[in-house]
């Protein structure tokens, strides 16, 4: 029995390397991502490529998931975010990532085109090219996607907008949590077996392993293809 608390306890050290963190600002806002550290006042976190720095002081509360609060601190690898934002009591209330999370619409040709912030767009240009991308705001002229890394199209070169569904991506995600955990608790049951009746520890810490990874890959498959069975595009906007 104690070999078997003993693999459990490691498998979760193992998964707890995932482990995330919702915070509620001073203003309201809710964010959440993947904890990096805490440390010298400033809590760091991940989510989509984007680097979180909050101040303390703009902090109202913290929920952790898994990890407990004083963990140690990581280094982080600034140059694989590709924006960072830094919220403090400075610019909590007027920060860009609060103003540019509220669009939730852009104009074309004197129309107003529902669409918000950082959604999946799909625009056709006059010469034919198809670009997707997600959107980022507008100007009077223009309208920003995000690319490799921000870019302008000009509004008059705009044939068609559709907005995209993400069912396929996030029943990818779904699907990996869903496996993952799914082949964690397989995998301790057939570890607890290994361990307990064959009285091989190391056959036990490999089974939970490999059932715990066959899970992930095989939940993600099954959710990525059954999001692409619901996967579909709607036209929002068009120039004829």
């Amino acid at each position: 029995m104690r070999r078997i608390i003993s693999l459990i306890c490691f498998m979760l050290i193992i998964s707890s390397l995932l482990f995330s963190v919702e915070i509620t600002l001073i203003n309201k806002e809710i964010l959440s991502g993947n904890l990096l550290k805490q440390e010298d006042k400033k809590i760091y976190f991940s989510k989509d490529k984007e680097l979180y720095i909050i101040d303390d002081q703009v902090i109202e509360s913290i929920q952790y998931k898994i990890v407990e609060k004083d963990q140690q601190a990581k280094k982080i690898n600034w140059n694989s975010f590709k924006v960072i934002h830094k919220i403090n009591e400075e610019n909590i209330w007027t920060h860009d990532f609060f103003v540019t999370r509220n669009i939730e619409s852009f104009s074309m040709n004197g129309e107003e085109v529902p669409f918000k912030y950082f959604k999946l767009m799909k625009i056709q240009l006059s010469n034919g090219d198809i670009i997707v991308s997600r959107y980022l705001g507008e100007t009077d002229t223009e309208i920003k996607l995000l690319l490799q890394a921000e870019k302008s199209f000009l509004k008059q070169n705009v044939q068609m907008i559709w907005l995209l569904s993400e069912h396929e991506k996030n029943g990818k995600v779904t699907g990996g949590l869903t496996g993952s955990l799914l082949g964690l608790f397989v995998g301790g049951l057939v570890g607890a077996y290994y361990g307990s009746y064959c009285n091989n520890d190391f056959q036990a810490f490999l089974s939970m392993t490999l059932i715990t990874a066959l899970g992930t890959v095989i939940g993600n498959e099954l959710g990525r293809l059954t999001g692409s069975l619901f996967e579909k595009e709607k036209l929002v906007w068009s120039k004829n």
